[in-house]
């Protein structure tokens, strides 16, 4: 992350009319509930920084005097006398990785751990050198990282901030420079006690909140903290505007500064981290890379001897063949990783709200507003025996701190439209939706037979791992991670009918199961927690009211059939991460009960892939069941090949579905469930292609078979 000083610039089944009238009243009714949201919005974006709506204490006369200390200080560090030059050695560590932060799925493609040596003369000559470094590939990638990626931040970024060796930001001028004042404005924030790696006693700084004037040119957006002794930068938190950013594929720049003060006298760097995410800038895809990068500086020597002639040339030098790659790092490649995951640091994560507070969230990205939708593979495209061919396209639209999705499907079996719309909204420190479906398809729970891509292959030749049924209506949720775990709360409207098999040649496919026709209305939670040692645990409950063949608002004859359930579904894992070279292991378990009046679709659907593999697929239904396991590995070559021993056993019972036979045209009958009573799953299996492709050899007990199972790597199958 060295800077290079440059000019300022800019560089660029029952009625389907029922169903719709019933729908589009949920969505009108649900929609009132979301406008005070939206004036919220409008009313922000009428304040917005720089006008006569401003809030108090932007330019304050404290807050000036301490901007014009900070930048004397940084002039007077120039001509310092008594520091003529240092050394200092640097360990780092960058990691590549693709995310889909709607789920919170992060998943490793490659680490770099690498050694530098630091050298800076006064006034302002400065030079690197990378003495060692390694790497190793999770995922197949050609990445090659900018050298400003890979290297120290010296001094502060000089007047000028330039990231990506200008590709990405090329020039926003930096906050405590000369001319600073013409473009930004301060506001004071929080009084700190800091302790660095350097300080015997804590040293107390001061935040100095920044904003651009004019929010739709470049600038930088975040906080400088000073130390109030010195006005000398301590540290800095911040990110850009949109119009700062070069690369047209970047999402955000995220960066955050520490110093140490050495000597008593010298605030010099400590600790820094950089995040660049990019995602494509046409389509959103809900999945993006990210860069990140940790560094932390060290062992200081001041006013070294440096021969003439050392600071010419480049200002990054590598050394090259075997002393390159064999450096003794003192620890290992994956270490930090293990310690901190991939998870966002604190500081680089609280910027985004710093930026909804201030105001710009119009700004705080630099992907075009407007951009094609999709939310997985098969949402584009997908066969199966209810649906046919689905062909599907949608958009996505950011307006400040709401975000507008809508996704429209053609199914050729049924010859119908299906659509999902959804309005999301920062809210209570989470994020509010409002999502309204028609004619869209959910599948029997709570095992996915096969990730979607792999399911439609699979149905083309007669096996259709998916169970779907049709439903209509409104969902409202919210969704936070400010406690900690991910939770998610969600109350849903809809009506539930059965689909029929609509593909030639219906009786080479499993019946479809039956479920039974009419509205719900569902109240549930979901909490989900994830922790460092690779433990989590998931605990999702819900209660529901179902109205067998009645319409809401009104709408049908009076109820004949009020049923009400509750269903509570526990699950519970240990892994080593999937990144880690050599031996791995993996455990689970899980359990589910559902209880009161059920309805088919009540039910959990056990069987064959995904649950018990050696079985027919969903062949058992019940109100309970508890499924365990686990699953030993190791590599047999660094990116083609692993081996695995898994095995799962498990029990289900409880209530289950009674046989129903219809005619071949309406192929929805369900064969019985059998006794209640345990199985398990037993076999082997290979990982290939840096184990994103997966064969399982699977037998299940006491009265299974073997079965081939074919699968991807789980943390990609939402992609599917």
């Amino acid at each position: 992350m060295a800077s290079y000083p440059s000019p300022p610039g800019r560089a660029p089944s029952g009625d389907p009319r029922a169903r719709c009238t019933r729908a589009r009243l949920l969505l009108l009714g649900a929609a009132a509930l979301l406008t005070p949201l939206g004036s919220a919005d409008r009313t922000a974006a009428q304040e917005s920084p720089g006008g006569a709506g401003s809030e108090d204490g932007w330019g304050s006369p404290e807050v000036m005097e301490l901007v014009e200390r900070a930048r004397a200080t940084r002039s007077s560090q120039q001509v310092d006398s008594t520091l003529q030059s240092y050394q200092s050695r640097a360990n780092a560590y960058v990691y590549f990785y693709i995310d889909r932060p709607d789920e919170e799925e992060r998943t490793l493609v490659k680490a770099d751990q690498i050694a530098l040596e630091v050298f800076w003369e006064a006034p302002d000559r400065t030079r690197q050198r990378i003495i060692g470094r390694r790497d190793e590939k999770a995922l197949p990638t050609n990445i090659k990282y900018h050298l400003d990626h890979l290297t120290v931040v010296q001094d502060e970024f000089g007047h000028v901030i330039r990231i990506g060796d200008g590709d990405e930001v090329s020039a926003v001028l930096h906050p405590m420079a000369p001319g600073g004042s013409a473009l930004y404005e301060y506001r004071l924030g929080q009084q700190v006690t800091i302790r660095t790696g350097s300080t015997r006693a804590p040293v107390e700084v001061q935040e100095v909140v920044v904003r651009p004037r004019n929010p739709d040119r470049e600038g930088f957006v975040g906080s400088v903290y000073l130390d109030r002794a010195q006005a000398s930068i301590v540290r800095m938190t911040f990110t850009f505007t949109r119009a700062s950013y070069v690369d047209p594929y970047l999402d955000y720049i995220r960066i955050s500064l520490d110093h140490a003060l050495w000597m008593d006298r010298y605030w010099l760097p400590w600790r820094q981290e950089l995040e660049v995410r990019r995602e494509m800038p046409v389509i959103d895809f809900l999945a993006g890379s990210v860069i990140r990068g940790r560094f932390e500086i060290s062992d200081y020597r001041f006013n070294v001897d440096l021969f003439d002639g050392f600071f010419s040339g480049p200002k990054v030098t590598q050394v090259t063949g075997p002393a390159l790659e064999s450096f003794p790092f003192e620890r290992g490649l994956f270490d930090d990783l293990n310690a901190r995951g991939l998870a966002s640091p604190d500081r680089i994560a609280e910027l985004e709200s710093q930026v909804r507070e201030l105001g710009l969230d119009r700004v705080r990205s630099g992907l075009n507003p407007l951009r094609l939708h999709w939310p997985s593979f098969s949402e584009g495209l997908r066969f199966n025996r209810a649906e046919g061919w689905v062909f599907g396209a949608g958009s996505a639209v950011e307006l400040g701190r709401t975000r507008l999705r809508g996704l429209a499907a053609w199914a050729t079996g049924p010859e119908e439209l299906q659509f999902e719309g959804s309005i999301e909204h920062d809210l209570l420190g989470g994020r509010a939706r409002l999502v309204g479906r028609q004619n869209r398809s959910r599948d029997l729970g709570p095992f996915q037979g096969a990730p979607g891509a792999f399911n439609s292959i699979g149905a083309l030749g007669g096996n259709d791992w998916s169970d779907p049924y049709r439903v209509d209506g409104v969902e409202l949720g919210w969704t936070t991670r400010r406690w900690g775990p991910d939770v998610d709360v969600r109350l849903r409207m809809e009506d539930e009918d059965i689909r029929e098999i609509t593909v030639d040649e219906p009786l080479r496919f499993r019946p479809l199961p039956y479920v039974e026709q009419g509205p719900r209305l569902s109240l549930g939670a979901r909490v989900d927690w994830e922790w460092e040692n690779g433990a989590r645990l998931a605990v999702d409950g819900s209660v529901s009211r179902f109205e067998a063949g009645v319409a809401f608002v009104g709408l049908g004859p009076p109820p004949v059939d009020v049923r009400t359930s509750g269903r509570i579904v526990v699950r519970s894992g240990w892994s080593t991460p999937a990144f880690r070279p050599g031996p791995r292991a993996e455990t689970f378990a899980e359990a589910g009960l559902v209880f009161g009046e059920l309805t088919f679709q009540d039910l959990f659907y056990l069987g064959g892939r995904g649950s018990f593999p050696g079985f027919d697929f969903r062949d058992r239904a019940g109100s309970e069941f508890v499924r365990f396991g686990g699953e030993i590995g190791t590599d047999l070559s660094e990116t083609w090949l692993s081996a695995h021993v898994r095995a799962v056993a498990g029990w289900s019972g409880g209530e289950g579905p009674i046989s129903i036979t219809t005619s071949p045209a309406r192929p929805t009958s369900r064969r019985p469930t059998g006794v209640d009573g345990w199985r398990a799953s037993l076999g082997f299996g290979v990982d290939t292609l840096w184990k994103v492709l997966r064969v399982d050899f699977m037998h299940g007990f006491p009265d299974g078979r073997w079965e081939v199972v074919l699968n991807v790597r789980p943390d990609l199958a939402g992609w599917m």
